[in-house]
């Protein structure tokens, strides 16, 4: 056994430990079935749920939300009659994220202690009794989430305040001292211990497992018998709530041994060569962009590397990028969200008094190029890679086509073929990290899977 496999081995099992029942106590308490039971009665009253995050929970929030939208918007295509029930439903969901949807291409913790934006952004959503917010707090010390935790509930919202710390040290910060003494904030204390991990995958598994079951159990309440077998065939439908965090920590436990092990490490070593010869990799997905992009942000945020590029020509150059191959980068900003762009409009004097010192425009995050647009500065000069991210063997020909077309430009090209896969061969490169796993209508295992992969790889490369 290599000394990179026992490094990756060692780590693996502390995520097979962090997203197991044994620390995900959550699953069985009270409290989480009561948050479901408000999720599923603002589906049916068609009031908005907001999850709210910052820091290493900042992509998250935005990931949530859109794969609800995105859900309901294919199950149109599937049942065209229901077309206007799941448009309201699509709505029920939104976001909030420190610094305005422009900041997903920021650095995750830009604005993370920012309390006064906090408050502007809850009076912003106009966010009153009428709202359920999902605050994701992680550690419990972003003054961001906290502050605007306590603004909402203040607004009259029915508040849930996710955390993953000791109680005790908790009460050493300021504002999460107030709200674990305010009666009228629920508090949900998703892991027993905090996690050091590049994002908050324990959050993520938690809501986005909330949200598979509130999706399930309306197509069952609503939906003919008939209807609803085509929702079944499609692979459409939800786990038992215990199974996530049994399926959660199995993909760690799998990607251990094994043709995942040898895949996860040959994947690790060809990154950490190129971040070692200060290289750029450009990853290459359309289904999990927003996985990349947080995982690559919260890497970049880590090790203070160079920010993504903001345009085409642009000299300096981030380590890690994503592409959408389907898509021109202005639409491909709209699947990233699946609702209209919302930043943070403000003008320069209400700026300055909210202590942002960067642009966070709606406009803003359209001259970020993540689109199939030609980008020279992601190979020329520099050592490169492209990786083609297909997972579950779910690629389209459109996207296989764009990968063949564009590979000749970098220094080295690959697919990098994760999860359940039977076809045997994708590209002339293929690498491979089978993984078996249940897939499910929001693809919360697959999005689980896919973070875990590039932790262990980004988490090496430093």
């Amino acid at each position: 056994m290599t000394n990179l496999e026992q490094i990756v081995i060692k780590d693996l099992a502390s995520y097979e430990e962090a997203l197991s029942a044994n620390n995900l106590k959550v699953f069985k308490n009270k409290i989480f079935l009561n948050m479901i039971a408000d999720l599923k009665r603002c589906l049916y009253q068609h009031k908005r749920f907001i999850m709210i995050g910052s820091g290493k929970t900042l992509p998250l929030a935005i990931m949530l939300d859109a794969s609800w939208r995105k859900f309901w918007i294919k199950m149109t295509n599937l049942l065209p009659d229901r077309k206007d029930e799941f448009s309201k439903n699509a709505n029920v969901s939104f976001s909030i994220i420190s610094g305005g949807d422009s900041a997903i291409i920021k650095k995750i913790n830009s604005f993370n202690q920012n309390d006064l934006l906090a408050i502007k952004q809850i009076e912003d959503e106009m966010i009153n009794e009428s709202n359920t917010c999902l605050f994701l707090a992680s550690d419990g010390f972003s003054k961001f989430v906290n502050v605007a935790c306590l603004k909402a509930c203040k607004q009259g919202a029915y508040t849930y305040y996710l955390f993953s710390n000791d109680k005790d040290k908790l009460l050493n910060d300021e504002y999460a001292k107030k709200i674990l003494n305010n009666k009228l904030i629920v508090k949900m204390q998703v892991s027993l211990r905090a996690n050091n991990d590049l994002l908050d995958l324990a959050s993520y598994l938690v809501i986005a497992s909330a949200l598979e079951n509130v999706c399930s159990q309306w197509l069952k309440e609503n939906l003919t018998n008939e209807e609803y077998q085509v929702v079944m065939d499609n692979g459409l439908a939800s786990l038992d709530l215990l199974d996530y965090p049994k399926q959660a920590s199995g993909l760690a436990k799998s990607l251990a041994k094994d043709k995942g092990l040898a895949g996860l490490c040959e994947f690790v070593s060809r990154n950490i060569k190129l971040y070692e010869e200060n290289g750029r990799i450009t990853f290459s997905t359309y289904d999990y962009l927003i996985d990349v992009l947080g995982e690559a942000n919260a890497f970049i945020d880590k090790n203070n590397l160079l920010d993504f590029r903001k345009r085409i020509g642009s000299k300096e150059n981030s380590s890690v990028f994503v592409k959408n191959p389907l898509f021109p980068s202005g639409v491909s900003w709209q699947h990233v969200f699946w609702r209209s762009v919302k930043g943070l409009d403000y003008n320069k004097n209400t700026n300055k008094v909210l202590n942002i010192n960067t642009d966070l425009y709606t406009s803003e995050l359209f001259e970020y190029s993540i689109g199939y647009e030609d980008d020279q500065t992601r190979y020329e000069s520099c050592l490169s890679s492209l990786v083609f991210l297909d997972v579950n063997d779910d690629a389209s020909i459109k996207e296989i086509d764009w990968f063949n077309n564009n590979s000749s430009h970098f220094s080295s090209a690959y697919a990098l073929r994760i999860g359940n896969l039977g076809r045997s061969k994708v590209t002339k490169n293929d690498l491979l990290i089978p993984i078996k796993h249940t897939c499910t209508s929001l693809n919360t295992i697959s999005h689980v899977l896919i973070m875990l992969v590039l932790e262990i790889c980004f988490k090496m490369c430093k």
